[in-house]
């Protein structure tokens, strides 16, 4: 899944909240011409970022790639590292390498491609052929992780939902984050309930379609896993999700992050939940027709995929955290941005005008980031780090061993 809209939703200036969006610079599209030709093999990986390993670079760009390490040669469908689609070439950056490495494999076609959505996986995408042309009558294994960028896009949810938040700890910060976060109710509410509707009407068929297409196209004796997306684990008690600690002034003291009220994360969570059961439905649905030939591998629930605590701490656990890119760091002190914060601080001063100030620089940065069609967030935010690519290559090996597989 692409990060596509990330930026706080709120605006800590004067109380004012205002929502922000973007689009990340590279984020994909769908091309109508295919430059190069797919490669079949025994395993095809298809699917998201999940599947490429986003955030675990170095990237493929070769046609033939050797993975240092594994005795796996990645089969190249496009240049990853050029055209966005960034399949990692780290030995445990993707979950597929993974999988091909254990199972004793020389070599997989990894066609899977950040941004993709299930009709994407059809057509030509970021110039590459279609992902579902890498499979054909000599595949017999085939690994699937995609729906999570079908619109509205979970990311863009994530982003409806994210906050700007003044870290707790700064006592008079308190009660401006806690209003900081009023006008996420409606803008966080509304875009989960749109990705929700979406689900029901239009998600759990495609899938069901898509499915049906892949075992159709490979070995009558193949095997498909579809791999759910890892879930976020709940919050204790009366807590916040400081997903990222951005930036700190040392002048006042006063930090702030980008992260989660405790209510919008339950509702990313909740809806998370919703999406790996729209993808069991549909998979259940194949299943009738197909017995033993398409298996789910479920993220595992036990593992600490993504840690909040208290807003004064957080830790990437095996999903990385949100971070956001060099580019849209806030800016400092010296910078022609603070100008008018400094005035305000030389003319008294005092740390709540401040801050207000310091904030409200920081989203006008943003905005003029956007404008420009920059990144806002760095890559991989929100996806498996090498600890959860390893856990979900461990998932689809259980599955492929579980009874009846």
């Amino acid at each position: 899944m692409e990060l596509r809209r990330l930026l706080p939703s709120c605006l800590l200036a004067g109380s004012l909240c205002v929502g922000l969006a973007t689009t990340s610079a590279g984020a994909s599209s769908t091309s109508t011409t295919s430059t190069t030709s797919t490669p079949v093999a025994s395993y095809v990986a298809l699917g998201d970022s999940f599947a490429a390993g986003l955030g675990n670079g170095p990237y493929a760009s070769a046609a033939a790639s050797p993975i240092a390490g594994t005795g796996v040669t990645l089969l190249e469908p496009g240049d990853s590292a050029r055209d966005g689609c960034q399949r990692s070439m780290s030995p445990g950056g993707a979950y597929p390498t993974l999988v091909a490495a254990r199972l004793g494999l020389a070599s997989l076609v990894n066609a899977a491609c950040s941004g993709a959505s299930v009709g994407s996986l059809e057509s030509t995408y970021q110039g590459e052929p279609a992902q579902l042309r890498a499979v054909g009558a000599s595949t017999t294994l085939v690994t699937i992780s995609v729906g999570g960028d079908d619109a509205p896009a979970f990311m863009d949810v994530v982003g409806a939902c994210a906050s700007l938040i003044v870290t707790r700890g700064r006592r008079a910060a308190s009660a401006v984050w806690r209003l900081s976060h009023l006008a996420n109710v409606v803008t966080c509410s509304a875009a989960v309930n749109l990705k929700r509707a979406a689900l029901v009407a239009r998600d759990e068929a495609s899938l069901v379609k898509l499915y049906e297409s892949v075992l159709a196209r490979m070995s009558p004796q193949g095997r498909v896993v579809v791999v759910a997306y890892p879930q976020l684990a709940a919050l204790g008690a009366r807590r916040a999700c400081q997903a990222s600690a951005t930036f700190a002034v040392p002048r006042t003291s006063w930090g702030e992050s980008l992260g989660f009220s405790p209510a919008d994360y339950e509702r990313l969570a909740g809806l998370l939940q919703e999406m790996n059961q729209t993808i069991a439905t549909a998979l259940s649905t194949v299943a009738l027709a197909a017995p033993g030939r398409i298996l789910l591998a479920a993220a595992p629930v036990s593992v600490d995929w993504f840690r909040c605590g208290p807003v004064s701490k957080t830790s990437a656990g095996a999903l990385r955290g949100i971070q956001v890119s060099s580019t849209a760091r806030p800016p400092g002190w010296s910078s022609a941005w603070m100008a008018p914060c400094r005035l305000l601080w030389r003319a008294g001063p005092t740390r709540v005008p401040y801050a207000a100030c310091a904030s409200g620089v920081w989203a006008a940065r943003l905005l003029s980031l956007a404008g420009q069609g920059q990144s806002i967030v760095s890559d991989g935010s929100l996806h498996p780090n090498e600890t959860g690519q390893a856990v979900l290559a461990g998932a689809v090996l259980s599955a492929l061993a579980s009874p009846g597989a």
